[in-house]
């Protein structure tokens, strides 16, 4: 599968905002319990001493509702930026934006970790049991390091076509925006069978095929249609067994002398 490394600017942009919407709300709400407090004061001295103006009273009243719709006013706002960053990273990324104290979130911003988008394949779905796959810069995986599952995500950038999920990995000086090969398990249950690696692999007619070493001089050439593609090579659990003579280098050169002798065979009348 394809991962990038994610911009975390707009989450720290929604942060930022609900931070201000929540600052704003609390200092709304100091407001509003004064004028509670002091329209109560004067009710109860106009109803004691009926010294207070009724005008006084109705100030006050006037008072409180506003800062009471103000306050009403602020925690909309605030409910607003919370449902944006939920309806765009989902609730558990959502979390780690909103919460003060977010472990998580220092660990990004300081980029301790890194927050990676990986897309599958279209038609291809992540197994309910996956919760670690590993990526690398390079197609071959040779320093592929681990990558965790966060959530589903619900991003939907130009025309990606298969399915979406957040996976998040220890920082190795991974830049915004890098593209990554990831390698994503089909399932638990372990696979029996032999890893070819590419350099052995030659092609003919639009197909993978190998070459297997029988005695000396005498050589093999087996298919890998059955074979899984993975890092490096592919992977095949029939036609062949551990302990087989596998052609490394040579395996092109191989191929072509077959194809010479056979030419010969139809010429020989």
């Amino acid at each position: 599968a394809q991962a990038k490394v994610v911009d975390i600017r707009p989450m720290l942009a929604l942060r930022a905002r609900h931070n201000q919407a929540l600052a704003a709300l609390n200092v709304a709400k100091v407001v509003e319990r004064s004028a509670a407090q002091e329209l109560t004061r004067l009710k109860s001295l106009a109803k004691g001493t009926s010294s207070v103006a009724a005008k006084k009273v109705n100030y006050a009243q006037a008072t409180y509702n506003e800062a009471n719709a103000k306050s009403r006013s602020l925690n909309v706002e605030l409910q607003a930026v919370r449902d944006e960053t939920l309806q765009s990273f989902g609730t558990e990324i959502a979390t780690w934006i909103l919460e003060k104290e977010s472990k998580q979130w220092q660990r990004l911003l300081s980029h301790q970790d890194s927050l990676l988008l990986v897309t599958l394949p279209v038609d291809s779905s992540l197994s309910a049991e996956v919760s670690v796959i590993r990526i690398a810069r390079d197609s071959l995986g040779k320093q592929a390091r681990k990558a965790y599952f966060v959530s589903p995500t619900f991003i939907n950038e130009g025309n990606i076509q298969g399915e979406t999920y957040f996976f998040k990995t220890a920082n190795a000086k991974l830049r915004v925006g890098m593209q990554l090969n990831a390698w994503l398990p089909e399932g638990n249950e372990p696979l029996s069978g032999v890893f070819i690696p590419n350099q052995a692999v030659v092609w003919n007619a639009g197909q993978a095929w190998v070459y297997i070493k029988l005695e000396e001089d005498l050589y093999q050439r087996r298919s890998l249609l059955a074979g899984q593609s993975t890092a490096g090579g592919m992977f095949i659990n029939d036609e062949f067994s551990a302990g087989d003579e596998l052609v490394i280098s040579g395996a092109q050169m191989l191929l072509s002398e077959e194809f010479r002798w056979q030419i010969l065979d139809e010429d020989d009348d």
